[in-house]
């Protein structure tokens, strides 16, 4: 089944969708230590920056290794703390959720370009190659969001620059699989992918989006 004709536009709707499942959940508990227009800027800030993340990618593809595995961390990263460390939440508590939620919008816009880079390398998608795609694609919004809780935390506690500098360093073993799936057709490679943006996620969800909270709070969450 051929059904190429339906992208990017439905395919948009496969990474905002999962996104916001995510987000659902991740903010169970929370709800006291964040403001629903800040979130919803977030979000929205996300979708615009990944969509301009990926214009900048598109340009770095072109000039060689060094430059994929290494410029596009450094770029995407410094999009999402210069938003960040900005108004929407600098000298908040929220900043981590803010993190979250930008870094879950950003990521989201990943599924509908891995789309249309596949379609037109490939000539037409089926079932199996979007849900190839897909599964690698929804891990970059898993790791984006949890390099935006690292960054918020960082903004939050005044240490920006180190927690960007990890978001960074974790982005680099994420480009160096992505870059070998594409080169030598090694689908199932985004396995990796996934796995290890889900356990980046659960950690930073578990062990840093918790530091939100007052102390006499966080047993409570850890325990959910």
């Amino acid at each position: 089944m051929d059904i190429s004709n339906v992208l990017p536009a439905s395919s948009l709707f496969l990474g905002i969708v999962p996104a916001l499942i995510i987000l659902y959940f991740t903010l169970k508990g929370y709800e006291e230590y964040f403001k629903d227009k800040k979130i919803f800027l977030s979000f929205v800030a996300g979708l615009l920056a990944g969509f301009f993340s990926i214009i900048f990618e598109s340009f770095v593809r072109n000039f060689g290794v060094i430059s994929f595995i290494i410029l596009i961390p450094f770029f995407e990263q410094i999009v999402k703390t210069s938003i960040l460390n900005s108004r929407l939440a600098r000298g908040t508590e929220g900043a981590p959720i803010y993190g979250a939620t930008l870094g879950l919008g950003f990521g989201s816009i990943f599924i509908p370009f891995s789309m249309i880079i596949y379609a037109s390398r490939w000539g037409r998608l089926d079932i199996i190659d979007i849900s190839i795609v897909t599964l690698g694609a929804i891990g970059f919004i898993f790791f984006h969001g949890a390099t935006g809780i690292y960054i918020g935390y960082g903004v939050k506690s005044d240490r920006v620059w180190r927690y960007f500098i990890y978001a960074v360093l974790f982005q680099i073993p994420l480009m160096v699989v992505s870059l070998v799936s594409d080169e030598y057709n090694l689908e199932f490679l985004q396995v990796l992918i996934v796995v290890y943006s889900i356990i980046l996620y659960w950690y930073a969800a578990k062990k840093v989006l918790i530091m939100t909270l007052p102390k006499s709070k966080r047993r409570k969450i850890a325990k959910e």
